[in-house]
């Protein structure tokens, strides 16, 4: 059985876990609230935004989301 968890730590940081390793399919694995830093994983290995929104993103966010977390990150094609 598979197990999903958030942890909050007191740096201000949110982590996704899933079966113990960084994974998140619907966002960053990792958000820091207070630098705004987010970062990809994907059963453990960071990727990058583009290749984030290529193998989980596009199925979990519309493409208003999507083009707003590419402008967020200064990109301007994912493709």
């Amino acid at each position: 059985m598979s197990k999903s968890k958030v942890m909050h730590l007191s740096n201000g940081s949110t982590l996704w876990m899933h079966n113990k390793k960084l994974h998140r399919e619907d966002g960053p694995a990792i958000y820091n609230a207070r630098t705004k830093v987010s970062k990809f994983f994907l059963n453990g290995e960071q990727c990058s935004l583009q290749i984030w929104l290529h193998k989980a993103g596009k199925y979990h966010l519309s493409s208003k989301q999507v083009t707003a977390m590419l402008l967020r990150e200064g990109i301007e094609d994912a493709q």
